[in-house]
């Protein structure tokens, strides 16, 4: 194992000294290994995470069950309409069948 040797500093007029200790060049590159594995980790465990939310959104259950919810907002006119959108008031009765039919359709 390498070590970096002790270094001396003295900053001019101020009488104080610094020593460092020697370190070991491995440890710091196992540390730095380390960290770097940890993150790793955690960064496949949140892709992980992801795929499975996405891939539940994506279910066609899932995604029947929630735009059948916005068109029951939207017809009761409790849904949150971006401005510039067509018809932004509140959808007729029976509009969500059709939006439902659209959305298997393609």
């Amino acid at each position: 194992m390498r070590t970096c040797g002790a270094s001396v500093s003295v900053a001019p007029g101020s009488g104080l000294r610094h020593v460092a200790s020697p370190v070991a060049v491995t440890s710091i590159r196992g540390r730095l290994a380390a960290a770097e594995a940890e993150f790793r980790e955690f960064f496949l465990v949140v892709c992980e995470n992801q795929v499975d939310y996405m891939g539940g959104l994506l279910t066609v259950d899932g995604l029947v069950h929630r735009i059948r919810g916005y068109c029951r907002a939207r017809e009761a006119g409790a849904a949150i309409v971006p401005e510039g959108v067509g018809n932004a008031g509140k959808f007729t009765p029976g509009m969500s069948r059709l939006v439902v039919a659209l959305a298997y359709r393609g």
